[in-house]
């Protein structure tokens, strides 16, 4: 699943955002047109998006960062 950060999407009058699902928006702020909230807590809107709103955000639920140990190239 692909999670998006509000900070990386930048959109004027004239650029559009199209969604092809699976993105992970806790909050909409500033595209909640492009990206409507899910109706139901923890489930995904009309086009397959978890997103939630400022007053309700969604959890991602991810653990801490592991180091993971590197498998040799071939």
């Amino acid at each position: 699943m692909q999670t998006t950060n509000i900070a990386d999407i930048a959109k004027s009058i004239s650029d559009t955002v199209i969604s092809s699902g699976g993105t992970l928006f806790s909050e909409n702020f500033m595209v909640k047109t492009e990206f409507p909230a899910s109706p139901v807590a923890d489930e995904t809107n009309d086009n397959l998006d978890f997103v939630g709103t400022t007053g309700t955000p969604v959890d991602p639920m991810l653990g801490p960062f592991r180091t993971m140990k590197a498998s040799p190239s071939r």
